[in-house]
């Protein structure tokens, strides 16, 4: 659920609903999302202009899986989504297709019948992006530069799988036992392993794709201030009379977004 600061107080109405059972489960459902954690670190960073931007990527089953459902995430700009299992023998199963994303309509998709994927499949996953102005879901005219985001005009992308594991032994030999591409992160959904790791991660890169940028705030304008403080990091504030001088780190997505309010 995303929220989006309007300048006024706001009721939300959502709801809830948890039930719970006098045993535990029989099965354990888990999640899987190539990219990892939609795709915060497969180096998005879309043009302004481009029609075809890609990524790409994969994840080797380290145990045999029974697959229930697949789904899919990203923003306003994904146009495609493919997810497709090669398995050891060669063959290859269609996972997911969506020929035309619209960020509107996103869901899950149960399975008809659950099936059994082994050890060692490849799971490889394709999004493909749109910045042009031909795009009639481009938020944004004209088009600008988009990367990884939180916001909804920012870009995130990933294809999603829900599972079970048939060998409860492949779950014991920790993040270490899971293969990854060099430069990627495992993380343990069972233990908790390796979200330190991940976090740390996460927080260098969003450091280092951050600009630095000064701003002078008319002291009534609390709304701006407010603004930068929940968008970005600041790093120094001064309060005069006349304004308030605020250096702040921001993404390039948010800078651009608040001084378009300027």
């Amino acid at each position: 659920m995303h929220f989006h600061p309007s300048g006024k107080p706001e009721t939300e109405k959502s709801l809830i609903g948890i039930y719970f059972s006098d045993r535990p489960p029989d099965k354990n459902l888990m999640s899987l999302s190539v990219p990892t954690l939609f795709g915060v670190g497969a180096g998005i960073d879309i043009p302004a202009g481009t029609k075809d931007y890609t990524i790409k990527e994969s994840f080797t089953l380290p145990g045999d899986v029974k697959v229930y459902s697949a789904g899919a995430h990203a923003h306003y700009l994904a146009r495609q989504m493919i997810a497709t299992a090669t398995l050891p023998d060669g063959s290859t199963r269609s996972l997911l297709r969506i020929k035309d994303w619209d960020f509107n309509w996103q869901d899950g998709y149960v399975f008809k019948q659950p099936f059994t994927l082994p050890k060692g499949t490849r799971i490889d996953a394709t999004i493909t992006y749109d910045n042009s102005a031909e795009n009639p879901r481009n938020p944004i005219s004209p088009p600008r530069r988009a990367v990884f985001g939180e916001q909804s005009f920012d870009e995130m992308g990933a294809v999603l799988l829900d599972f079970e594991v048939m060998n409860k032994a492949d779950l014991m030999g920790g993040v270490a036992a899971v293969p990854v591409r060099s430069g990627a992160i495992a993380v343990s959904a069972i233990t908790g392993e390796g979200l330190e790791a991940l976090a740390q991660a996460i927080d260098q890169q969003i450091a280092e794709g951050m600009e630095t940028a000064a701003y002078d705030i008319e002291p009534a304008d609390g709304a701006r201030l407010a603004w930068l403080y929940q968008h970005g990091e600041v790093m120094d504030r001064r309060d005069d009379d006349d304004a308030v001088r605020v250096t702040v780190r921001l993404l390039p997505a948010d800078r651009a977004r608040f001084e378009s309010r300027t």
